[in-house]
């Protein structure tokens, strides 16, 4: 049974406690965790020490189905922190892409309310806001044959 749930690509972090004082724990271990999906993909992922005992992970799970987690621990004999397992389950995020939304299938509606065509839509979300063009999903009938890149400038050169 999985012990959490969480979006798909919204982070999570995990806590774990070492049973071991240590002067620098920073420098006296490392703490891995594998972490695998749906269809066996797996992830090699470094936990951080986060203060006293404590050591963290985080992970953001790019599509809906259950996780599992292990931790490797340099010191194998720390049982806070070496062959711990969990599991948690990603469900497709339902919330509102603030940036952009559909209004049609062939028009996208900006948050100021303004339509435009998708095609255009591709354009003006990369010159806005580049770190967000992976947020605009669109149906591929819409999406031009050719980059952004060249949107951008086809438009510019109209």
């Amino acid at each position: 049974m999985p012990s959490r749930t969480l979006a798909t690509n919204r982070v999570g972090q995990w806590r774990f406690v070492s049973r071991k004082d240590r002067q620098n724990p920073f420098a006296e271990v490392e703490v891995d965790v594998i972490v695998t999906g749906p269809g066996g993909r797996s992830w090699r992922l470094p936990a951080f020490w986060a203060g006293d005992k404590g050591w963290r992970f985080r992970f953001a799970a790019p599509k809906a189905g259950t996780y599992t987690f292990l931790t490797e621990c340099s010191d194998r004999t720390d049982a806070g922190l070496h062959d711990r397992q969990g599991t948690f389950r990603a469900v497709a995020y339902k919330g509102e892409n603030r940036l952009v939304r559909t209004a049609r299938r062939d028009r996208i509606e900006t948050r100021g309310g303004r339509s435009v065509a998708a095609r255009a839509a591709v354009a003006l979300v990369a010159l806005r806001a580049p770190s967000a063009t992976a947020a605009v999903t669109l149906p591929m009938a819409t999406v031009p044959p050719y980059s952004r890149l060249e949107t951008v400038q086809r438009m510019g050169t109209s």
